[in-house]
């Protein structure tokens, strides 16, 4: 029997197997060839076990027994699983090791410490003709050979065709941006040998935008958009909703930030596409495109004209549709805030980097063209959420077809 408490989260799949050749470690004690990390990961903590890990022919303690001590683990460092002297009354083996993969899996990232999950990759080895793959929800790539070599293109669109990116003008799929790089334990564009981007400094943050983007696709197409957490919507399915594929456009030069329905597309300033902040970009454009997709509509113009009759005006204008329009995209940016980026603070609305928006504070609407009433609304609805109310049953309750 081999104790396997707090391993689960380090390195899937798992394999055990006996290691004949131990390695003395510390103070005499045999430590056994375990499992190579990704870079940058660390172990949890086991209360059972010491750990050390080896490079360099130096071998130093990662964990410590029954401590919080927990150092981060680096790519190709060996980790070893200390032996107990003999032990016959012992509820496990003493000489049963733990083993993994020999190396860990390739990756891709956007150059920003974000993973690309989902992203479509054509592969390349020496002397062979590209293989279409495509990388898992971890953003890494299956039975790709890093000693082998050779070149991936990573393409910014996700397997099941929910976003797009392009730069500067929406295209056609050969304009879909992609980038080459030699294969390595991380992919990146920082590496890149070639790409279709016309100023290849802006790949990385391309990627980025595909990353924040198709995050928020597969929380929303999971959470809204299963048959299973919709059905209540309309029991004969007619209108039921359908999460339509998005283009997302970086450094567009045609505008400020925004939303259009026909054809579904985010356009995302130049400004916007060098912030790293996704939740008045990315996130909230992408909850226009939800509401689009959806009985509720929304997104497709202004509300009846009135007063200066412009978005964000709020009580200036004929109806509070346009607040309702924003305010929900407010509220689904911080939901996926929290839900998905796990923010510990999904309350405070990063606007730009000297404006933030604290949804838990009081909003009250006033009558001035940006009066806030957007802000109301979102407030009203994150309220919702904090007692409970999740984003699943706000959105059945919005699309119900005879509301």
């Amino acid at each position: 029997h081999l104790w396997r408490a707090g391993v689960d989260t380090v390195v899937p799949p798992f394999q055990f197997a006996r290691i004949a050749s131990p390695t003395v470690a510390e103070n005499g004690a045999i430590a056994f060839a375990g499992v190579e990390l990704e870079e940058g990961r660390r172990l949890d903590p086991d209360p059972e076990l010491d750990i050390f890990a080896s490079a360099a022919g130096t071998v130093r303690r990662v964990t410590l027994n029954g401590t919080e001590d927990d150092a981060p683990v680096y790519d190709g460092v060996t980790l070893y699983w200390v032996g107990r002297p003999p032990n016959p009354g012992g509820e496990r083996a003493d000489w049963e090791v733990f083993a993994g993969g020999p190396t860990p899996p390739v990756c891709v990232e956007d150059g920003h410490g974000h993973r690309l999950a989902e992203v479509l990759v054509e592969y390349t080895a020496p002397g062979a003709p590209a293989v279409s793959t495509v990388a898992d929800a971890d953003g890494c790539l299956e039975g790709i050979d890093r000693a082998a070599g050779g070149t991936l293109r990573v393409r910014l669109q996700d397997q099941r065709n929910l976003v797009r990116v392009f730069h500067a003008t929406r295209g056609t799929d050969a304009d879909i941006v992609y980038f080459d790089a030699p294969v390595s334990a991380t992919v990146t564009p920082l590496a890149l040998t070639a790409t279709n981007v016309s100023i290849p400094p802006r790949a990385d943050e391309l990627a980025e935008i595909y990353h924040h983007t198709q995050r928020a696709a597969r929380y929303a197409l999971e959470t809204l958009y299963d048959p299973r957490s919709i059905v209540a919507i309309d029991p004969t399915g007619a209108r039921r909703p359908v999460l339509a594929p998005v283009d997302v456009v970086g450094f567009d030069l045609t505008g400020g930030t925004r939303y259009s329905p026909s054809p579904p597309t985010i356009l995302i300033s130049h400004e916007d596409s060098l912030s790293h902040l996704p939740d008045n970009n990315e996130w909230h454009e992408y909850g226009h495109h939800v509401m689009a997709s959806s009985v509720m509509g929304g997104g497709a113009g202004l509300p009846p004209r009135g007063g200066c009759a412009r978005n964000h005006a709020g009580l200036y204008n004929g109806s509070s549709s346009d607040s309702f329009v924003e305010g929900w995209a407010v509220y689904f940016s911080s939901i996926v805030s929290a839900e998905v980026d796990a923010d510990p603070l999904p309350e405070l609305y990063t606007v730009s980097p000297a404006w933030t928006i604290d949804l838990d504070a009081q909003w009250i609407p006033t009558l001035a063209c940006g009066g806030h009433e957007d802000i109301s609304v979102a407030a009203a609805m994150w309220d919702g959420y904090r007692l409970g109310v999740s984003l699943r049953q706000a959105w059945i309750s919005l699309n119900r077809a005879a509301c």
